[in-house]
């Protein structure tokens, strides 16, 4: 979701689906992240929803029992067409295909699905972030045969990355590798990778362990996160 927040600092419209978390759910940790913190006060929230009124779209999965996925791509489709989105988040790729009966069937199911969000993000020129899991690690590093799953799933994306924190690194540590990239042929991986920091008290993540206090709403007072705060008479939400 912090892909989401920053899409949402830069002005851009966001759609989200998640499989597995309620839509009030997501809306709850993207608003945290916009204000660095996980706790907030009541006018807090108003000030964030007043900020991104229009422009955060979350799918609701409660919504649809059988052939969610056609209904998905349709909905994703018809959003595109009414409003501004810019950037589209799924995830994740087994959920939206829960109703697979066998292996051949979800590959196949798999194949066709990133397929489509593939041609659907150059005509309508579009950011879509597929997140897929990735298979048992037997302890070699991440590549596009890591991704669980049809070798369509990263044969038909542009870049495929991925996000974890290895046994060896420190509770706030994470790394990003990049094993295919086709808008710029530049990779990320071994000695490469992209070292990131996550912060609890944010839910954000950084390349500077010391720097999550980013203003993404003007409208709210951000506080660097590491100073105490005072606590206002509101109760908090």
């Amino acid at each position: 979701t912090y892909f989401a927040a920053e899409a949402l600092r830069q002005g851009h419209s966001v759609f989200i689906y998640s499989g597995e978390l309620q839509d009030y759910f997501v809306k709850s940790w993207i608003d945290g992240q916009l204000a660095g913190k996980t706790s907030l006060y009541n006018s807090e929230i108003d000030k964030i929803n007043n900020w991104y009124r229009g422009k955060l779209k979350i799918y609701d999965n409660n919504i649809i029992d059988d052939d969610e996925i056609d209904n998905l791509l349709e909905v994703i489709e018809d959003t595109v067409k009414k409003t501004d989105i810019r950037m589209i988040i799924l995830d994740n790729l087994m959920t939206a295909l829960d109703g697979c009966q066998s292996n051949d069937e979800l590959y196949r199911s798999q194949s066709n699905f990133v397929g489509k969000l593939a041609k659907m993000a150059k005509a309508f020129e579009l950011v879509i972030i597929l997140v897929a899991h990735p298979r048992k690690s037997n302890g070699t590093e991440f590549d596009n045969d890591s991704v669980s799953g049809s070798a369509d799933i990263t044969n038909k994306v542009d870049i495929v990355m991925s996000y974890d924190r290895s046994k060896n690194m420190a509770d706030d540590e994470r790394l990003m590798v990049v094993s295919k990239n086709r808008l710029t042929g530049k990779l990320a991986f071994g000695e490469n990778g992209i070292k990131i920091y996550y912060s609890d008290k944010s839910r954000r993540i950084s390349t500077n362990r010391q720097r999550f206090d980013k203003v993404f709403v003007p409208e709210l007072e951000i506080r660097n996160i590491e100073m105490q705060e005072e606590l206002p008479d509101e109760i908090p939400y």
